[in-house]
């Protein structure tokens, strides 16, 4: 699989996920597809980009699972220089 065959489905993920916060009201927006571990690239581009809040859904991972895992909100929150504002799952 090509490096582009990867990133299409990303980006057009990202893509909609602007198109409906803008939809929204939300006029300033950033969208990256980065390749690495994902808490260390938001991370990084918060950094580079000045960044001043990072919001971001969670799964809702328990136990053995999200320990064995970790948790990339959980990383993003601890090591963002940024409120991170978190977004579970609908019920």
């Amino acid at each position: 699989m090509s490096e582009s065959e990867i990133e299409r489905p990303a980006t057009e993920a990202a893509e909609a996920v602007v198109s409906n916060a803008e939809t929204h009201g939300v006029t300033d927006t950033v969208r990256h597809v980065e390749h690495g571990t994902p808490a260390e690239e938001i991370v990084d581009c918060v950094e580079s980009n000045e960044i001043h809040a990072v919001g971001m859904g969670t799964t809702g991972k328990r136990g053995t699972e999200r320990i064995l895992l970790g948790s990339v909100a959980e990383q993003t929150v601890r090591s963002a220089p940024v409120p991170v504002l978190t977004v579970g799952q609908a019920n």
